[in-house]
């Protein structure tokens, strides 16, 4: 650590000490990082290229870059952000739509019968969608105007209004197409006040759950530029704990690295301490499919995939296993202790602390 302090920025530090190095001896390998199995494909490198040629293209409208980076940052569901850009880029299965594609006989819409239904007047101007506006606060006359396309009253309302109106404008424009779509299946749809009222509130419940701060458990969960806690749990055929232990890591990894550096340690523990082993429960189904598979792959994920199978070589007979999260409450416990510590703490014969709530 000494030498990358002097050598590098802390910021280049935390990268050097997230590369998963093997432990053992092979011949270096040229890694395609931009794929999960290291090898290169046609398909990830047209993407690649794709993406140098979008950065490399002049701009068409400054405005419009900007008012697209505003859209992507709204805090909004996901769903209700694939609506939108569906809207955008004129998607939506409306009538007039539908029969320019020669999929529907008629443009008419098929709720009012009044009009042709465009995404404008599914949205904005049919019967329902007028009485949804009407008793809301936004004042639609200052974004729609005669020939507008949703794209140019979408845009014209992000210049207008705050993000915090803007995210409520984008769920009410959603909740008015889903209700459109219930109908127009035959589902009895919900009132246009009750309507409002629900989108204000499925917005406000969204935002509220994505402000509560996350409960960090185990080792594929943590903050930045903190180090990763590994830990091993080992237990008799009746289930009582044998052996346990919890360690930080620096560097910060890819959650499927995590897990099997993780695994990668515990191997190295139990083998130092000459601990015997028969099965291995985890509840990383990529670990167990990776162990399993014979694809010969060159990532840093199967790198340390490769030392995992020669620790688990010195070890015979061993088996792995999946298990669901729920069925490892003994891991499960001991993840969210080691949150908690700074230092390596071992457990031999005896039963943790974080465990005799449990046990006892």
């Amino acid at each position: 650590m000494s030498s990358l302090k002097s050598n590098f920025l802390d910021i280049d530090i935390d990268k050097i000490l997230s590369v998963p190095l093997s432990t053992f001896s092979h011949d270096d390998k040229i890694i395609w990082h931009h794929e999960t199995t290291g090898i290169y494909t046609v398909k990830s490198g047209y993407i690649l290229a794709s993406k140098f040629a979008d950065q490399e293209a002049p701009s068409v409208s400054s405005l419009s870059t900007q008012l697209w980076k505003h859209f992507w940052k709204l805090n909004i569901p996901s769903k209700v952000r694939i609506f939108l850009w569906k809207a955008v880029q004129e998607c939506l299965p409306v009538a007039a739509i539908l029969q320019q594609r020669h999929i529907a006989a008629s443009a008419i819409c098929s709720l009012c019968r009044s009009n042709n239904e465009s995404i404008v007047h599914a949205l904005f101007l049919c019967k329902r969608a007028k009485k949804v506006w009407r008793g809301s606060s936004f004042l639609l006359d200052r974004i729609i105007h005669e020939s507008s396309t949703f794209k140019d009253i979408f845009f014209k309302a992000s210049e207008t209004w705050p993000q915090q109106e803007l995210e409520q404008f984008a769920c009410i424009l959603w909740s008015i197409w889903t209700e459109r779509n219930k109908e127009y299946h035959g589902t009895k749809p919900k009132p246009h006040e009750v309507l409002l009222v629900s989108a204000l509130s499925y917005l406000g419940e969204f935002q509220a759950s994505r402000q509560a701060s996350p409960t960090n458990l185990r080792n594929e969960v943590h903050r930045n530029n903190e180090p990763t806690r590994f830990l091993v749990a080992q237990s008799s055929s009746d289930g009582q704990v044998v052996a346990a232990m919890s360690k930080p890591h620096p560097g910060c990894f890819k959650p499927e690295v995590m897990e099997a550096l993780a695994l990668r340690y515990s191997l190295q523990w139990l083998q130092s301490m000459n601990l015997p082993i028969h099965y291995i429960e985890t509840d990383s189904l990529l670990v167990v499919k990776g162990l399993q598979a014979r694809s010969l792959n060159v990532s840093d994920f199967h790198s340390v995939l490769h030392d995992i199978s020669i620790l688990m070589s010195n070890f015979p007979g061993v088996q792995i296993s999946h298990v669901f999260r729920s069925a490892n409450t003994f891991a499960h416990i001991l993840a969210k202790y080691a949150l908690s510590v700074d230092k390596e703490c071992v457990w031999m014969e005896e039963i943790p602390p974080p465990l005799m709530t449990i046990v006892l």
